[in-house]
């Protein structure tokens, strides 16, 4: 039996205490981000990376995404639902917390 592990992005939500910075939903296959020089795609994709667990120094992050305070990732692996959350910050490796079961909003602070 061949073991095909998988990871699917579902959906990001970027907050700033109680405010929604970016709420994104993403699809099965494909997903595109575009936009304008400096409209904030590298951002997106440093949110993406940090919430799966990846490390970046304050020299990584943009001005604007130091403002934030957590990210919210749903995914699934393997087929199972989980959301992820990290606290944004310059302070390199930060704790993540991972909670098993879908619906971010449920998660979310009101």
């Amino acid at each position: 039996m061949q073991f095909e592990p998988s990871l699917e992005l579902n959906r990001m939500v970027v907050r700033t205490n109680a405010h929604t910075a970016y709420d994104e939903d993403f699809h099965t296959d494909l997903n595109v981000i575009r936009g304008d020089n400096s409209s904030g795609k590298s951002t997106i994709l440093n949110f993406i990376f940090f919430a799966l667990g990846g490390d970046l120094t304050r020299d990584d992050w943009s001005e604007h995404a130091l403002k934030c305070t957590h990210v919210w990732l749903e995914v699934s692996f393997n087929g199972m639902p989980a959301v992820l959350r990290r606290e944004i910050d310059e302070a390199s490796m930060s704790p993540m917390e991972i909670f098993g079961g879908k619906w971010i909003q449920r998660l979310l602070p009101q």
